[in-house]
């Protein structure tokens, strides 16, 4: 039975540290979760030949951790006034949480959408999968239009439709960080 008091919420890394602070937090018993997934191994092949895999970061600057929203602040009276950050003795870094645009409230991520991220990333699906970082992720849709996937290995996942040369894409996006996988048309209702 899940612990309700815990949230999850996205930890903001350096540009391919997430692995090492995952470990590092997982050492404390923290709950971390890095979205990752088999694609090109771009540092250990040369430009001939990029069909080697590597098991990597989807997206390599961010790590899901779930907390109580209490360890956020260690001063109650900094809640809304300052970023919450983490520190990671183990490598001397100071890492905030990513927070709501105007406020310095830290984005809550819904459990069922941390579920439906960690189903897109399953390394035993074949697919390929690929990250679009930011916002502007779902600036590429045709219509915006709300999808759920109705059979499959992603049954019950929803999102938003991407149509780009003719393929289907479901885009997820969570805090701000999309997702997106190839779909077949005949895979997915809209909602």
């Amino acid at each position: 039975m899940q612990d309700e008091t815990l949230k999850w919420y996205a930890l903001s890394t350096f540009k391919r540290d997430a692995v090492n602070i995952r470990d590092a937090l997982e050492q404390r018993g923290i709950e971390c979760f890095v979205p990752m997934a088999y694609m090109p191994d771009m540092d250990n092949a040369d430009e001939e030949q990029i069909s080697s895999k590597a098991f990597k970061p989807v997206v390599s600057n961010y790590v899901f951790l779930r907390l109580s929203p209490d360890a956020l602040f260690t001063d109650p009276a900094q809640q809304g006034k300052v970023v919450p950050v983490i520190r990671i003795e183990e490598l001397q870094r100071n890492l905030r949480l990513m927070c709501h645009q105007g406020t310095m409230a830290p984005v809550v991520i819904p459990d069922k959408e941390i579920d439906d991220c960690r189903r897109l990333c399953d390394p035993a699906y074949k697919f390929s999968i690929f990250s679009v970082e930011g916002r502007s992720a779902t600036g590429e849709l045709k219509e915006g239009q709300r999808i759920v996937i109705t059979r499959g290995h992603f049954k019950g996942v929803e999102g938003e439709l991407m149509r780009k040369k003719g393929k289907y894409y479901l885009v997820k996006t969570i805090a701000g960080i999309g997702f997106s996988i190839s779909i077949r048309q005949w895979n997915f209702k809209r909602i």
